[in-house]
């Protein structure tokens, strides 16, 4: 295995490849839950600022129409430009590109069996 290296900016590099929409829309907004990134209007610096809490609040979160079509552009394109060969190596190697948690699969039998 290469070396493992860090990602200098994890909030501008969220931002910039799409993952942080995709981290949200997949993982956190279901839950009521969304991740934030703060840019610093003077020095332009991305930070990675909280996690905003929803749970209470029924629908959940919701993008904005303009917000979803930004982050579906960005990360298709770091899907295309990166991802695919990424996924398939991963493929390749491990036999799946996802490691382990069938939960949903999980709580749905165990809840068929109470």
């Amino acid at each position: 295995m290469e070396e493992l290296k860090r990602v200098e900016n994890p909030g501008q590099f969220l931002s910039d490849t799409g993952l942080l929409y995709e981290i949200n829309r997949r993982v956190l907004h279901p839950f009521g839950l969304a991740l934030e990134i703060i840019k610093n209007t003077e020095t332009g610096d991305v930070n990675i600022g909280g996690i905003w809490d929803y749970r209470d609040c029924e629908e959940g979160i919701e993008f904005q129409h303009s917000e979803q079509e930004i982050g579906e552009k960005k990360y298709w394109k770091f899907i295309v430009d990166h991802g695919i060969e990424k996924l398939l190596k991963r493929y390749e190697a491990l036999g799946s590109i996802h490691q382990g948690c069938d939960f949903p699969v999980q709580v749905i039998e165990a809840e068929s069996e109470v």
